[in-house]
């Protein structure tokens, strides 16, 4: 029988679990009280004067209630030219119309050609699923869907990741841009959003200061959610075709001085002292007993040393694994890797888990686990530049370390029984775990 602390532990799993599945995150908020299959007029923007309108965000389904993030860029010009400035800028011959005051005809005008040269974001082709986004160029309120015209990313798709999903309006007039920051999750098996605005400001760098960019502003439209604060950056095409300061290091304080004395030892006798050193010696433990305490410290503290580091190296292995192997083999789809490196963490983790702590304490074995994957998700967060989580994904990770905590402690509980129970429960929170972001529930 599972004792009172397992049954608590089991409570904060569930709980966990419970509120991940029903808390919506910040990317994830839908409006059900307004029209499904249009959208009014006060919700779209205008990107250029007498143009079409367009819903400032994107879509799971050619319905309003399926909104997931904000449009946050929109580049006035020819969507074919936006796309190739993006990927190919040295591909293109921009002509810049400049006045030159020595003609003859007041008034004329030259082309001055402008050299481009291809020092920007590294821009490729994107794999990611289909969004949709709200369009009416008439203006008379029979609006369509549009899926993305094309999607890039820059960084790993098994890593970190800046994705672009870009729609082209109709008309040819402008491009609407959703960019987001994201990162691909191993426990969910999909790219979790972490931000909008940074991924925004990325793409906003790398159109400034360009020759072909005849502005960047910012303009505010007022509508919020989806990541956006009211805010969207605006590039017009041209018309033609921490300072670190030194670390000085602190004044340390220097060797302590030892201060020099007399030690008196009074004088004893020398058969008392022989007596003294004879009964010393026989109150020491024998040498092998003294190798024996001492190789069992360190099988002990290994076997601890061993739970926290295999845990943590397993789960950085597959992240490492998984963005070498996309980084090797371009052509190959990221998702076959995927396929392969998952089993060896929702598999391999529990299980190594368990075949460490065998020989543990149950205690130990419960905090190490947890520590030891808790502190490779820290990690590999730092390393991918994730700042921020939503709280159902907050929540799901401190469910699934308990749930792993449980396994370990199962497996080194000296009562066999009650060991069998408490890995079965925690093999079943693991599970739960994992089943339920593939169910959709997170």
């Amino acid at each position: 029988m599972p004792s009172v602390r397992t049954w608590v532990v089991l409570v904060v799993v569930a709980a966990s679990l419970a509120t991940a599945g029903y808390v919506e995150g910040p990317y994830q908020r839908t409006a059900p009280d307004e029209p499904r299959e249009t959208v009014p007029d006060r919700r779209l923007v205008e990107p250029r004067d007498n143009g079409s309108h367009f819903w400032p965000y994107t879509s799971k389904r050619r319905s309003i209630d399926g909104r997931t993030l904000a449009i946050n860029v929109v580049v006035r010009g020819d969507p074919e030219t936006t796309r190739r400035a993006l990927t190919e800028r040295t591909s293109i011959e921009w002509n810049r119309t400049t006045e030159n005051e020595t003609d003859a005809t007041a008034g004329a005008h030259s082309a001055d050609a402008v050299e481009v040269t291809d020092d920007g974001v590294d821009w490729d082709d994107a794999r990611g699923s289909t969004r949709y986004t709200y369009v009416d160029v008439d203006g008379d309120g029979e609006g369509r869907w549009l899926a993305e015209s094309y999607q890039l990313h820059t960084g790993a798709y098994l890593g970190s990741r800046y994705h672009i999903r870009a729609y082209a309006d109709p008309d040819g007039e402008w491009t609407a841009m959703q960019a987001h920051q994201e990162y691909w999750d191993w426990f969910r098996l999909r790219h979790t959003v972490t931000g909008v605005q940074p991924a925004g400001r990325a793409v906003e760098s790398d159109f400034i200061d360009e020759p072909y960019v005849a502005d960047v502003q910012r303009v505010y439209h007022g509508k919020r959610g989806g990541g956006s604060d009211g805010w969207m950056t605006v590039v017009e095409l041209a018309l033609t075709v921490v300072a670190v300061g030194s670390l000085r290091p602190r004044a340390g304080r220097g060797p302590a001085r030892v201060a020099r004395g007399t030690l008196r030892v009074p004088r004893c006798p020398r058969r008392a002292a022989a007596g003294s050193i004879e009964r010393v010696r026989r109150d020491l433990p024998s040498p092998a007993r003294v190798r024996g305490e001492v190789v069992a410290a360190v099988a002990e503290h290994g076997r601890r040393a061993t739970l926290f580091l295999a845990l943590a190296g397993l789960y950085l292995g597959v992240r490492a694994a998984g963005i070498a192997l996309e980084g090797a083999l371009p052509r190959v789809s990221p998702k076959i890797f995927a396929a392969f490196l998952y089993p060896v963490l929702a598999v391999g983790t529990p299980v190594l888990a368990a075949g460490i702590a065998r020989p543990i304490d149950s205690t130990a074995a419960f905090v190490l686990s947890i520590a030891g994957l808790g502190t490779a998700i820290v990690l590999d967060f730092g390393a991918l530049g994730v700042t921020a989580l939503p709280v159902p994904l907050v929540l799901h990770r401190v469910a699934l370390l308990v749930s792993l905590g449980l396994i370990a402690a199962g497996a080194a509980k000296r009562d066999a029984g009650e060991g069998r129970t408490v890995a079965a429960l925690g093999a079943v929170g693991w599970v739960a775990c994992l089943a339920l972001p593939l169910f959709g529930a997170l």
